[in-house]
């Protein structure tokens, strides 16, 4: 099982706040995410950082990240400010 963490606006629209889900990669586990939601607010949610296991995915395989069972991924917000 793989545990997944939304960001806050996310977990809202899915009622969890954690989620333990099987999924082979990032992409599929986020594509399976994504049917849980309406089309509409999936546009705004999908705008994030994800992390597996504290790395950034796009310095792993990107979606096609193998996932592993007791892996983390969690949905970051990026945000900035100066």
């Amino acid at each position: 099982m793989v545990t997944f963490v939304p960001h806050a606006a996310l977990a809202a629209l899915l009622g969890e706040a954690v989620i333990q889900m099987e999924a082979p990669t990032v992409g599929a586990l986020i594509e399976e995410i994504a049917r849980r939601v309406p089309p509409a607010d999936w546009a705004q949610a999908r705008r994030v950082t994800l992390l597996l296991n504290g790395r950034n995915v796009h310095q792993l395989q990107g979606m096609r990240t193998p996932l592993r069972d007791g892996d983390q991924l969690w949905m970051i917000v990026p945000s900035g400010g100066g």
